[in-house]
């Protein structure tokens, strides 16, 4: 329920952007997608590593294992051991996570944001919310220095 408004939809940002469309708002999915999901993605190993080289091919597999297909997928380091029918380390950071979202953010410019912590692992929500943060302090810096707009962030999750 979004405004007294019923969204059945699999993720919660999908009935978000629903909500935004029917308010006659410009939106688009963009789901945060953890190169770990190559887990659930792939069964074989080799092939796995293959599947991480091939970016469009990986968003497309991650895609259709969320049976979304009106999402843009920003692939992002993962951190951590994950286990599927293989097992997969990732020796990165989470600064390193919180740095390659921000560097996104700033890369495309929003003006506006609806952020939904509801669907992830606590490590990739925490890693977003302080990108958002650091976007937002970034955006009030360029508004004091070239007078620039500032940006609109609202997170949003599910309660049950």
């Amino acid at each position: 329920m979004i405004d007294g408004n019923e969204y059945r939809e699999n993720l919660s940002a999908v009935a978000i952007y629903e909500w935004l469309k029917d308010h006659g708002r410009d939106a688009k999915i963009i789901l945060l997608a953890p190169d770990s999901l190559i887990t659930r993605v792939e069964d074989d190993g080799d092939n796995a590593v293959d599947l991480l080289k091939d970016r469009e091919k990986f968003k497309e597999g991650i895609l259709e294992l969320l049976d979304e297909t009106e999402a843009d997928v920003l692939m992002i380091p993962s951190v951590g051991v994950y286990s599927g029918k293989f097992v997969a380390r990732f020796e990165g950071s989470v600064d390193n996570t919180i740095a390659f979202i921000f560097t996104e953010l700033v890369k495309r410019g929003y003006d506006e944001i609806y952020a939904d912590v509801s669907t992830g692992h606590n490590i990739y929500a925490t890693s977003m919310l302080e990108a958002l943060r650091k976007f937002a302090t970034y955006r009030k810096l360029r508004v004091i220095l070239q007078g620039k707009q500032e940006v609109s962030l609202k997170i949003a999750y599910v309660s049950r």
